[in-house]
């Protein structure tokens, strides 16, 4: 079992949702924490889990829904997303209805996550939202420690630069209108 990932009751092995089970501990961010973890066919993804403590999560879930559709070289790719609640039921977005604006979103759970439950998202009281998210090979700070390792002061400025340039570009693309 991991310390780190101990705080939120997580531990290598545990499955945040069903097929997703968790492989090692990435982070620890202000409101939650980045593990890898082996999807449904054993591809590896990052989930972050992250401590919404009774917030209103409508919000997030309508950006969520967006942001999943978003492809760009430089971003990383979102590939699914969770509420759970206190009681660990789950709810993903192809439980909630495709409803005009306005109309609360009705979303029923399934059988395998205790009971079907019809809910409102507008009433919808999420504990913890999880999101798998494609996962990249290294982390700048890896990368820096590579180069020092290598004997360098740092990550060399013409790779440093194309980091930069990378980000910039996705930050270009989603200032787009179409976003």
């Amino acid at each position: 079992p991991d310390a780190q990932g101990a705080a939120m009751g997580l531990r290598i092995g545990n499955e945040p949702v069903p097929g997703y089970k968790l492989v090692r501990f990435l982070g620890r961010g202000g409101f939650g924490q980045v593990w890898a973890a082996s999807s449904p066919g054993g591809v590896l993804v990052a989930m972050k889990i992250i401590d919404l403590g009774g917030r209103e999560g409508a919000r997030e879930f309508k950006a969520l829904r967006l942001m999943k559709l978003i492809r760009h070289p430089n971003l990383t790719p979102l590939l699914a997303f969770w509420f759970k609640d206190e009681n660990g039921n789950l709810v993903d977005e192809s439980q909630v209805d495709n409803q005009l604006p306005g109309a609360a979103p009705q979303v029923a759970l399934p059988q395998n996550l205790r009971g079907t439950i019809d809910v409102s998202l507008s009433k919808l009281t999420p504990d913890e939202l999880i999101i798998a998210m494609g996962l990249g090979d290294k982390t700048l700070y890896d990368r820096l420690q590579e180069c020092k390792a290598e004997g360098f002061a740092g990550i060399p400025l013409d790779e440093l630069f194309n980091y930069m340039k990378d980000a910039a570009r996705a930050i270009d693309f989603l200032n787009t209108p179409r976003h």
